[in-house]
């Protein structure tokens, strides 16, 4: 989770209404309802990086590397899931390719 002091960014929480980040989504993972639960709070992570950073900022430009990726492969491992287990053990390798050390 993002520190305001630690992180030199007092004012995040005036700017960012629904804080998420990757290892917060990690500790969620078994208990998402659904796959796109999962997805949402990924995206969201992303989206709240932008949301805070402006364009030409580091932290901004790899959230949109990151979020470009993450599409991918979620694209890719969501690709012909036929039940809710196949999608969520799709979801879980998603997880080791995107976040290695976070499956």
């Amino acid at each position: 989770p993002v520190d305001p002091v630690e992180h030199e960014c007092p004012d995040y929480f005036k700017k960012v209404k629904q804080p998420m980040d990757l290892g917060t989504v990690t500790e969620k993972f078994d208990s998402y309802d659904s796959p796109l639960a999962f997805a949402s709070d990924v995206r969201l992570t992303f989206d709240n990086a932008k949301t805070y950073n402006p364009p030409d900022h580091t932290v901004y430009e790899y959230a949109e590397a990151m979020s470009s990726l993450f599409e991918n492969f979620w694209s890719m491992t969501q690709a012909g899931a036929t039940t809710a287990a196949d999608s969520k053990r799709r979801g879980r390798a998603t997880i080791a390719r995107f976040a290695p050390g976070h499956e």
